[in-house]
């Protein structure tokens, strides 16, 4: 049986939750070099289904409004994305193979076997891993840190509570049903554009907006205290890295330096900020040191003390918010 040589790519799909897109975006992709390997991937694009009918298992319409007695889309709900991976390399596969359907054993030999199953098991490790760097990516840049977050309470089982009588297990009263709106801000061309900017130049965003986005998850989940450790790893990593690029910028700094500096009291640093030459009137309007000592006071106390109870008494939304503002004027600056 003759080969072929051919040029081949990976597919991969993945399930995506809480995943909107303005109707520019629709089929849309992004493109760009991952581990050696061009990665591409690519939104839903509008189906139907036999009887015309639009599909709704990949993207649906969730959003609209009415313009002169016609329904213009606004937003999209997306529910898988699709991920494909080149093969650097030609591949010799036996002719036949490309008229049949997938994984005719029987048409390859051992090593062709073997060389097929070992690339396809390291390009599906590879999507997950690409996947996962564009997700931190879209995030960052479009500030909608909850996109692929899944939603563990509030209702989540969607069944309603019942009081029962001990002996018969009668229901006697139900929960009174209500319906929560739950938000999600679309991601925009604009988002778009600036996530490929970053996927083509290969730029990974700030450590702390990973610890940023875990901390809007776990407070929509209720997790206060997993919350404020989550905002303190990112706001001591803010700091830190504020100070030492700062000290490093322009001039030779011994290593040692910036080893004292990056193992210095965060408090010391923080009541010193203000004092550091690249400070101005433009920082103040995004730094609130009143809420980041609260955060700091709370921290402290869960992880000196134990003291959860410390987390119950703040807004920490407010303060989410803030430290956000503060990492975006950082990233800009």
């Amino acid at each position: 049986m003759a080969d072929v040589m051919i040029q081949a790519l990976s597919w991969h799909r993945f399930n995506i939750s809480r995943f909107s897109v303005s109707p520019d975006l629709v089929g849309i992709t992004h493109s760009f070099n991952f581990r050696d390997r061009k990665v591409e991937i690519r939104l839903p694009a509008l189906e139907t289904n036999n009887d015309g009918s639009l599909r709704k298992d990949k993207i649906e319409c969730y959003s609209w409004k009415n313009r002169d007695g016609n329904l213009i889309p606004l937003k999209y709900h997306v529910y898988c994305i699709d991920v494909t991976i080149g093969v650097p390399d030609q591949l010799a596969i036996p002719e036949e193979a490309l008229k049949v359907p997938p994984k005719r054993e029987e048409l390859f030999t051992p090593s062709q076997k073997e060389l097929l199953d070992q690339l396809v098991g390291s390009h599906a490790e590879l999507a997950a891993q690409a996947i996962e760097y564009w997700l931190r990516v879209i995030r960052w840049k479009s500030h909608i840190g909850y996109i692929g977050q899944p939603r563990l309470v509030n209702h989540a089982s969607g069944w309603r509570a019942y009081l029962q009588e001990v002996s018969n297990g009668h229901s006697f009263w139900a929960e009174t049903a209500v319906l929560v709106v739950e938000r999600e801000d679309p991601v925009t061309q604009e988002h778009w554009l600036a996530t490929q900017l970053a996927l083509t130049a290969g730029v990974k965003p700030p450590i702390w907006f990973s610890f940023l986005f875990n901390a809007e998850h776990q407070l929509e989940n209720s997790d206060r205290t997993g919350a404020v450790l989550s905002m303190a790893i990112a706001f001591e990593a803010m700091i830190r890295t504020l100070i030492t690029r700062d000290l490093a910028s322009g001039t030779v700094v011994d290593p040692m330096v910036l080893e004292i500096i990056d193992n210095a009291n965060l408090r010391s640093i923080l009541n010193r900020l203000k004092k550091m030459k690249f400070w101005s009137a433009a920082w103040d309007k995004h730094a609130d040191f009143s809420l980041f000592h609260q955060l700091m006071n709370a921290r402290d106390r869960i992880m000196h003390s134990a003291d959860t109870v410390a987390v119950l008494d703040k807004d920490w939304a407010k303060i989410l918010g803030c430290i956000t503002s503060f990492a975006y004027f950082l990233d800009e600056a």
